[in-house]
Parts: structure tokens; sequence; C-alpha cells
């Protein structure tokens, strides 16, 4: 299942990847999807457009409790306070033990802190990453990620900072560091439409529950978290990608396309 894991901008080929809007005094801290429609599909695209395999979601209530592609395993998410506190992966081999799995920490005010990443091997779990959020004034600030260097040490090995225009992420500066010396960074850059973010809209916790979203990735955190939808990308200076949505007549999006080309696509059950 860790091909499940949304590498949007590996595919683009950045030159570094390894791998919430200020809330009102009157927010919902612990918000819930949207009541009239649910998420019961995703899709997978392919070279030519075509779908190449499809996941199924499951619910407990109004929270996504499983996903998963039929012969190649599942996703299972677990919650606290109506926050993920759990995503587990599992291989269709091992349908009860966990490949892999990260855990979440929250701040008071629900906006989470720390991510950490645990492998199985040898018959027992260890932690391999861990990311650390940071905020200013509810909004992102920085995120940085440190791996296990073999010895049971962590180093930072990328930092992600961000910079906002209103509610949008507009600057991301990238690091990435060997034996803690910065030995790569880039600036991007991010432009964005007037609409509410369709990912939001689906469910306000969906950088939490969506399959294609498992190991924290700092470059695509802008297109998931900021008021509006991202058009487009630049990368120190250059034109990376573009950003297109297609919607339902209830918004919701049903199709992301990566400059041009079908990336993933969702259906809905709606009351």
């Amino acid at each position: 299942m860790k091909h499940l894991k949304f590498y949007l901008f590996a595919l683009l080929a950045l030159p570094i990847l390894s791998t919430s809007c200020k809330k009102d005094d009157d927010e919902e801290q612990q918000p819930q999807p949207d009541p009239v429609c649910k998420t019961v599909k995703a899709y997978i695209y392919g070279q030519g457009g075509a779908i190449e395999d499809s996941v199924i979601y499951t619910y407990t209530g109004t929270q996504i409790t499983k996903m998963e592609v039929l012969g190649e395993g599942h996703v299972a998410l677990e919650y606290a306070n109506n926050r993920v506190s759990k995503r587990s992966y599992f291989d269709p081999t091992l349908p009860t033990t966990a490949t892999d799995y990260a855990t979440y920490i929250y701040n008071t005010d629900g906006t989470v802190s720390k991510i950490d990443y645990f492998e199985y091997m040898g018959g027992s779990y260890s932690k391999w990453r861990s990311v650390s959020v940071t905020y200013t004034a509810g909004k992102y600030n920085k995120v940085s990620i440190s791996e296990d260097d073999g010895t049971g040490n962590f180093i930072l090995v990328e930092d992600y900072t961000y910079t906002y225009t209103g509610n949008n992420i507009t600057t991301v500066v990238a690091n990435s560091y060997v034996n803690g010396v910065v030995d790569d960074t880039f600036t991007a850059n991010y432009t964005y439409d007037t609409k509410a973010n369709y990912f939001t809209k689906q469910n306000p916790l969906f950088m939490f529950t969506d399959p294609f979203l498992g190991e924290f990735d700092g470059t695509l955190l802008p297109l998931l978290v900021s008021t509006n939808n991202s058009t487009a990308i630049t990368v120190m200076g250059m034109p990376v990608a573009t950003f297109n949505y297609q919607v339902d007549s209830k918004d919701n999006i049903t199709r992301f396309d990566v400059s041009g080309d079908p990336f993933i696509g969702y259906a809905y059950q709606c009351q």
C-alpha cells in the first residue's frame, strides 16, 4: 500500500523531495464532513488518462475508517475527539498486522503539532520519521522533518517555511539537509483562484483521511490548507505545473488534473 501515498511533486520532479488557515473565533474546532455528500470512491489515473485503480471507502457513522484497494491492501483510520489519531497500512498478505502506521498529536486548538511514522521490522515497530509543525497566529509557519540515522538518533532532513497572502500559502522555502547542513534549497510560489478549497469541502480532515496522503509532503500542504484552490506553481521562477479541478453540481471535486493530465478522481453518495 505504500504506493498509495500522494507524491504529487515527486511526479513533477521537483528538486528536493524525499517523500491552517487562521480560525475565526466562532469556527468549529472539530469539523465534520459535509452531511449532504460523502466520498465513496477514489480513482487513480495512469498514463493516457486511463483509470489504473480505485479505492473504496468504508464509514463508521460520518467518519472514514477504512480505504481499500481490492487485492492490494487497505488503510485504516482511528479517531480521538473527532480527529484522526492513527493511520495504519495493511498488506493483503498480512491483513491483521500493519506494515506501517502514523500517529498524530494535536495542539489544544485542534491544529496538528506532530506526526510520527513507524514501520514493522523484525517482529516489532520502530519509529523512522517524525514531523513537527509550528504556527503563527493559527497559520502554518514551519514544518520540520527528521529521520532515524540508523542508530536511533533523529536528524533533520527537510524543512519548509510558509508565507501567506491572506489565507492562502503563496510561498514555500524548502531546504534539505545532510549531516545538519543545508544541502539544497528551493522556493516554490503558488497562485490561486477565488473559489473555496475543494479538498477541504470534501472533508475538513482531508489531509488526514485521503488515501493518497501518506507521508507528509511539505510542498503539497498549500493545496490542502489554503482557503482557495491553487491553480499553478512555479519553482525558482520557472513554471512547473498547472492545476485544474472538475466539480459536480454540488461543487464536489470529481477530478484533479495536473498540467492537463488526470491525476486523481472522486465519486460521491449524496442524500
